[in-house]
């Protein structure tokens, strides 16, 4: 399912950046949640 998003999100926006960013940002999240749920 991502994967998905973030081809929607380069056909949106016509480059790679924007679902980079947003890939971090999950991975981000994902690392916070660990953090703070253990």
């Amino acid at each position: 399912f991502p994967s998905l998003l973030f081809g929607w999100l380069r056909r949106r926006s016509g480059g790679v950046l924007a679902p980079a960013i947003y890939h971090a940002a999950c991975n981000l999240l994902v690392d916070l949640a660990v953090l703070f749920y253990r």
